[in-house]
């Protein structure tokens, strides 16, 4: 009998062939491994590696790193700093000396307690365009993680602290120390290293158009307050400021603040770690596993509109989607492999990682920063630079107008199709962020470390001889750089720095580096010379780029000087971008009398109507309507979805303005329609009625008719009093015969408010012989009745809609007697446990009345409670060859109504080509174990209203009291959190546990094996 010790040492030496296709030979020797794996699990051990099992990868010298690298051709990596100069680099900022301060995270990722965190300034003393001087600026800091420049010194992010430190006696380090802001993560005090996650930190602090600093919350938000101390009141009271400010909530937020009040306010974000803006003020995040998005608006800044839901104000918008395919140069770790074997087994838990294939999928985005530098010539311009510190590697992006003109979309190269800007063949390389440089290039922070990994994923049995503070002592920063460029005199020379000058900063804002843009732009805000005001005025008189205007109205406004002719006159500018960025700062500053606001709601550039969407609640009343209809005829969508959510108290009066405009599309006319029907008297909805009848075709007629009508409904009305009826007829006739698909569409919307004797059967026989996007129509209006008829109805089609199934069951696992049809129909036989989703199975097992639960549950049995066994009892398939045409109809049938994959399937969960990656462990695990990790943004919510309905999903929005839930089957519902009786975070997957039920071996590696089968 081996005793656990020996049998651990014996799987440490185990081949598994995990980076073999499931159809090798080769991989017939995994029985073995797996027996012996399962008879260790059995004994209960705890695996422990051997050193021997787990070799170390070597670090590279800094003077040899250059090596590693393959770059784009016609760019070099130059090494700026390396250690013992820098160490742990994570962060990284220039005063306008051209000094870097450098933010190091030495106690990553385990050592918080010890408070080795600091801040080094690093300067260039001989001039040759190397950092080669440190100087300790700030230390005892406890996982620092952002730093940006203010008033001769810096603030520095420490959650859950926002510090400000200033060296006053110029010998190098920080003497002046105060705490501004604090309860960054306070969600996760005491802010102990086993609950505040080391990888969702604030991070990113960027100066900002607006003359604001900005930056990233991540994903562990808080609720964040200045702090009142001697220091704050002072600072406040120099620039006028005296009232306390309330504590700021940044749940699902990013942050902003004006360093000279420290007015503190949430914005729009939601990334990760990562967060930059172009040279027009758009901004772009990123996430693990989605690497670029662009966050559209603000929405915090949305006027409250209950009756009206905003556009998304945040969009991925990568070409190749958001776990897309990178090409990394470097090996996997031996001690990832080790642990995917232990994972595998059901030994330890965690989700299995490694597949041992070249190239990938995102899983670790990270630093995403817009090129801003003038050393790379125009064609670099705005691309997005993203990092996986876990590949090894930088990726670029190119960025244009998507066909809307607003939202930009991502593209790869096409001389980069198969290959990164950049990747190394060192597992040590760890890009983690970026900075726009004094000298025009980006510079990669490194932060060079044998591990990064979350430690909270680590078995103590491999955690044991990985040192994670392996490298602490090491970190670079790399110059990416045109071949041959010359540095020298472009960093701080320890001499010759020319004093404050305004009439200096002002001309730096025509500056090709938008570095040095931003830094003028700072120390004009920080500084507040009257000489500034005129110089301003007359650069936005003056032709030259166009960035330079743009700072130039957004300095004036910080100095409290735009006025509203010298805002007009801007709204006139040749570049779309300042017209955008007037019309925006209009919404504060106001035109003053016969401002251009018409002008502008009619730009031909659709940026400059979206700016005026933005703010055209604060546009002078009498125009409001007039902007509201201009914006709605242009659109495009989103500048309508915006207008619209504006138009609270002028619903009618649009209404009346706009309803017979043919050029208005049917949609927004449609969405015109429901506003008005929510707040329009009884007097008034007969009104609406009749005009929406009038309109031709017949189909936009039925359409607009149906919006008014679920705007009746919603403000508690009865649609059928208002006038109706002859367009109940209609639509009841056209699914009778007609073959007009739009008529039939509008005809489908409009019976959801048709008696249920008349509706049901009509929306039933949909579901039995319409066209797919016609039954996904049918379960919406479908889901407006309740009933014991209406849902043996249901049950009764639920073998006819195919794909859709999965939404069937949702809408009848909303109400008890959905779940109670269901069951009678189980035990009747006219329903199979195989016709069920796994996740109907789950939640009829807990449906709330007693009765039926108890006989849901014994008609379907219980799941094996132990997640763990079930894994390990289903390591055969593993073994198996799959079949990927096989597999495609698994996917379909278990996996599309929550996962999208290669443009198929439903994007509530994760998108599975970041999983299949991985190869087929992870796949498995995934598949059998969802909840061994669950990220908080795809973690179940319960609802239950006050009408009695159930319903869970995945939390997209919380917003003007109401919140929308995403469900399987691709379906959405939006409720108000008043009328929710029961609102709750389960903390678990939405992914059903039990899926394998109906799977053999065969169909779940046929399974794998379309999820990892090469993209075609």
């Amino acid at each position: 009998m081996f005793d656990a010790p020996s049998l651990s040492r014996i799987v440490g030496r185990l081949e598994f062939r995990f980076d073999l296709p499931m159809s090798s030979p080769r991989s017939a020797a995994l029985p073995a491994a797996f027996w012996i794996l399962a008879s260790l699990a059995a004994l209960g051990a705890e695996p422990v590696a051997r050193v021997g099992d787990m070799p170390r990868v070597p670090p590279t010298e800094p003077t040899r790193a250059a090596a590693t690298f393959r770059i784009r051709p016609g760019f070099e990596a130059q090494l700026v700093a390396g250690e013992p100069l820098v160490q742990s680099p994570v962060a990284l900022a220039f005063d306008e000396q051209r000094r870097a301060y450098v933010v190091e995270m030495r106690d990553y990722s385990e050592r918080r307690p010890e408070r080795l965190g600091r801040v080094r300034r690093l300067r260039d003393t001989d001039g040759d365009g190397r950092l080669d001087a440190a100087d300790v600026f700030l230390d005892g800091l406890a996982w620092p993680t952002a730093v940006t420049c203010w008033d001769g010194g810096v603030f520095v992010g420490a959650t859950p602290d926002l510090v400000f430190a200033k060296d006053t006696d110029g010998d190098g380090r920080a003497d002046l120390r105060e705490t501004i802001f604090t309860g960054f993560s306070s969600d996760f005090a005491p802010y102990e290293t086993n609950r505040l996650n080391v990888q969702a930190l604030m991070n990113s602090l960027q100066w900002g158009l607006d003359q604001r600093i900005h930056g990233s919350a991540s994903l562990s938000g808080g609720t964040v307050q200045l702090v009142d101390s001697p220091f704050t009141r002072a600072w406040r009271a120099r620039a006028g400021v005296t009232n306390r400010p309330a504590p700021v909530r940044l749940r699902g937020c990013d942050f902003s603040f004006d360093p000279r009040t420290l007015d503190l306010r949430a914005e729009t974000g939601g990334g990760q770690h990562g967060m930059s803006f172009d040279d027009a003020g758009r901004k772009f995040v990123c996430s693990n596993s989605d690497h670029l998005q662009q966050v559209l608006y603000d929405d915090t800044a949305l006027p409250a509109n209950p009756a009206h839901d905003a556009p998304d104000a945040r969009a991925s918008i990568a070409a190749d989607g958001p776990s897309a395919t990178v090409f990394r140069a470097s090996p996997d770790e031996p001690w990832r492999v080790l642990r995917t074997r232990w994972r595998v087994a059901g030994l330890v838990p965690g989700p299995v990682e490694g597949g041992g294939r070249p190239s990938g999928y995102f899983t670790g985005a990270t630093g995403s920063t817009i090129y801003r530098g003038g050393a790379y010539g125009p064609d670099y311009a705005g691309d997005a630079f993203i990092a996986d510190c876990g590949s090894n590697l930088v990726h670029r992006k190119k960025l244009r107008a998507g066909p809307d003109g607003i939202v930009r979309v991502g593209e790869r190269d096409p001389s980069e199709s198969d290959r990164e800007f950049l990747a190394s063949t060192d597992n040590w390389f760890r890009p983690v962020q970026f900075a726009n440089a004094p000298d025009g290039c980006l510079w990669v922070i490194d932060m060079y470390r044998e591990t990064i990994e979350h430690p909270w994923s680590l078995p103590e049995g491999l955690k044991r001889h990985i040192d994670l503070n392996s490298g602490n002592d090491r970190g670079r920063l790399w110059r990416l750089a045109p071949v041959g460029f010359d540095a020298r005199g472009k960093l701080d020379a320890g001499v010759g720095i020319r004093p404050p000058s305004t009439e200096d900063w002002v001309r730096d804002l025509a500056s090709p580096n938008g570095w040095t843009r931003d830094t003028a732009a700072r120390l004009l805000h920080q500084h507040r010379s009257p000489v500034a005001v005129p110089l301003l005025r007359a650069l936005l008189r003056r032709d030259g780029p166009a960035t330079a205007r743009l700072h130039a109205l957004h300095v004036l406004h910080g100095l409290a000087a735009l006025d509203g002719p010298t805002l007009a006159r801007a709204s006139r500018d040749p570049a779309p971008t300042v017209r955008a960025q007037a019309a925006l700062l209009a919404g504060d500053v106001g035109f003053g009398e016969n401002g251009p606001w018409s002008a502008l709601a009619e730009d031909r550039d659709p940026e400059v109507r979206f700016a005026v969407a933005r703010v055209v609640t604060h546009a002078p009343a009498a125009l409001r309507g007039d902007l509201i209809a201009a914006l709605v005829r242009r659109g495009p969508p989103l500048v309508r979805g915006l207008a619209l959510h504006a138009s609270a108290g002028l619903e009618s009066t649009l209404w009346g303005a706009l309803a017979k405009e043919a050029s208005v599309p049917t949609e927004a006319l449609g969405d015109l329609a429901r506003l008005a029907g929510r707040k329009a008297t009884a007097g008034e909805r007969q009104r609406i009625a009749a005009t929406a009848a009038s309109l031709q075709p017949p189909a936009r007629s039925l359409a607009v008719t149906a919006a008014f009508a679920d705007g009746v409904a919603a403000a508690g009305g009865n649609p059928a009093s208002c006038g109706i009826d002859a367009a109940l007829a209609t639509a009841r006739a056209a699914l009778a015969g007609n073959t007009d698909r739009g008529l039939r569409a509008a005809a489908i919307r409009l019976l959801a408010h048709a008696p249920a004797a008349d509706a049901v059967p009509a929306l039933s026989g949909v579901l039995s012989k319409g066209t797919a996007d016609e039954r996904a129509d049918a379960l919406r209006s479908l889901a407006r009745f309740q009933g014991r008829e209406w849902a043996d109805t249901l049950v009764a089609r639920a073998a006819e809609v195919g794909e859709l199934r999965p939404r069937l069951f949702g809408l009848l696992l909303r109400r008890p007697e959905g779940h109670a049809a269901l069951v009678a129909a189980l035990g009747k036989g006219t329903l199979r446990v195989g016709d069920l989703t796994t996740e109907t199975i789950q939640a009829m097992r807990q449906t709330p009345d007693a009765t039926t639960r108890r006989e849901a549950r014994r008609l379907l049995g219980e799941p094996p409670a132990d997640r763990h066994a079930v894994v390990e009892s289903r390591l055969g398939a593993l073994n198996k060859s799959g079949d990927a045409t096989r597999g495609a109809a698994v996917f379909a049938e278990r996996c599309a109504g929550c996962h999208r994959f290669r443009g198929v399937g439903q994007t509530l969960g994760p998108d599975l080509a970041s999983v299949a990656s991985n190869g087929p462990e992870k796949l498995l695990v995934a598949i059998l174990d969802p909840n061994r990790e669950v990220a908080p943004n795809f973690t179940a919510w319960l609802a239950e209203t006050d009408g009695g309905e159930s319903l869970s999903g995945v939390l997209s929005r919380e917003a003007d009291g109401r919140v929308t839930l995403l469900q399987a089957g691709g379906t959405s519902t939006t409720l108000e959190r008043a009328k929710l009786r029961r609102w709750e975070n389960t903390g678990r997957s939405l992914m059903p546990e039990g899926l394998e039920e109906g799977l053999d071996d065969q169909r779940l590696a046929d399974l794998m094996a379309h999820l990892a089968a090469p993209e075609r």
